[in-house]
């Protein structure tokens, strides 16, 4: 499972059932953003920070598939639309005009066949943007909540935020949620809830404090 989430999470690359999986790696809106958030809460469940920072990694760049500036799609996004995917790689050399085209539906409605029996109408520019869970499940996730946990080195680790030590002991811990409400050490579950973007972590007692 690990394996699967990260910078990429796209399971399919090993095993495509499409053409287009296979070309390279990428991030997919649906399934990588219901993914990521599943790793978040399994890895939050169980204690575990390589599942938590693996569900970080991906949806960073899950994120950024609502960046309106994106290029990697062959036309500019206008507001309020999110490529599902950001990946097929160019240039394509077989068929260069399928290069950056998101999944190439609009090559293939052109190509006539199978496709113009499909779709009568051709291809409207009426792209599929299978979006709106994934911002959900960052929403209820990190769009609230900030992880501490300790490396096997006996050092402080945070995912969501930053620190900054104040003393031997003592970490200042900043959100980079959003909308902060809950602050959780992965060592043992204490789990500090407010709103503040900015608490105390105690490393000697592992708990925060507002």
């Amino acid at each position: 499972m690990k394996a699967n989430i990260g910078f990429s999470n796209d399971f399919r690359a090993q095993s495509p059932d499409r053409w287009w999986e296979a070309l390279s790696y990428m991030i997919h809106a649906l399934w990588g953003g219901v993914t990521a958030a599943a790793a978040q809460i399994a890895g939050e469940k169980l204690g575990d920070p390589e599942l938590v920072e693996a569900a970080y990694r991906a949806t960073g760049a899950i994120l950024y598939m609502y960046d309106s500036n994106a290029t990697t799609t062959n036309r500019q996004l206008v507001p309020g639309e999110a490529a599902s995917t950001y990946s097929i790689a160019g240039p394509n050399l077989n068929r260069p005009d399928l290069s950056r085209n998101r999944f190439g539906q609009s090559i293939f409605a052109s190509d006539g066949g199978i496709f113009t029996r499909l779709f009568p109408d051709g291809y409207t520019g009426e792209d599929d943007w299978d979006m709106g869970e994934e911002l959900v499940a960052y929403l209820n996730g990190f769009g609230q909540k900030t992880y501490v946990y300790t490396t096997a080195d006996g050092k402080l680790q945070v995912i969501n935020g930053q620190l900054k030590q104040l003393e031997n002991n003592s970490y200042q811990v900043e959100s980079f949620a959003p909308y902060p409400s809950a602050y959780i050490n992965l060592d043992n579950q204490a789990t500090l809830r407010t709103n503040l973007a900015t608490v105390i972590f105690n490393t000697t007692e592992k708990t925060f404090a507002n």
